[in-house]
């Protein structure tokens, strides 16, 4: 089972980053469904592939997947699956249109990416398909730089160069 974590900038506990929980994941799936298009996975998930996907991550210790919270209120979701080569972000999804163009989103990048360096992963990286051009654009304006492309994606790494690192606080509790 995985340890109970909460991620904030040090300065504002406005924006919180916690662990998915069971009841979040009605709310992911809708998201996931709803923006299938520019993922990978393009299949509808059910409930029942849901709670399966759910276990699964709950058993594994190099999964990491991210409630975004602000103001106490669920706005979407972020992840990273660490690697052998460094931490593989996924599932970015702002699954409540209100807060589009707020910078919310990018905060919680910033924090999240702050935390992976804070647990010692030097190198963050990310593929997005090639058809989420908004996706792309986004991620380039979050301090990611394009290492390459292939026929359905671009390869993006954190440029460390220009990711300007946040304080963070992080409380971890034993489930």
């Amino acid at each position: 089972m995985k340890d109970n974590i909460v991620i904030s900038e040090n300065s504002d506990s406005s924006l919180v980053l916690r662990n998915i929980e069971q009841k979040d994941q009605n709310m992911l799936r809708q998201w996931k469904n709803k923006n299938r298009d520019y993922f990978f996975f393009k299949d509808e998930i059910n409930a029942e592939m849901q709670q399966i996907w759910f276990e699964k991550y709950l058993n594994d210790s190099n999964n990491f997947l991210f409630a975004v919270e602000y103001n106490m209120t669920l706005i979407g979701c972020m992840g990273f699956k660490v690697t052998p080569e460094g931490a593989d972000v996924y599932n970015i999804i702002l699954g409540n249109d209100s807060f589009a163009k707020s910078g919310i989103m990018s905060k919680a990048m910033k924090i999240m990416c702050s935390y992976i360096l804070e647990i010692g992963i030097d190198k963050v990286f990310l593929k997005v398909l090639q058809s989420n051009k908004i996706a792309y654009e986004w991620y380039l304006k979050n301090s990611f730089s394009k290492k390459y492309s292939s026929e359905d994606y671009h390869f993006l790494e954190l440029d460390m160069k220009n990711f300007d690192r946040c304080k963070i606080d992080i409380v971890c509790k034993n489930a």
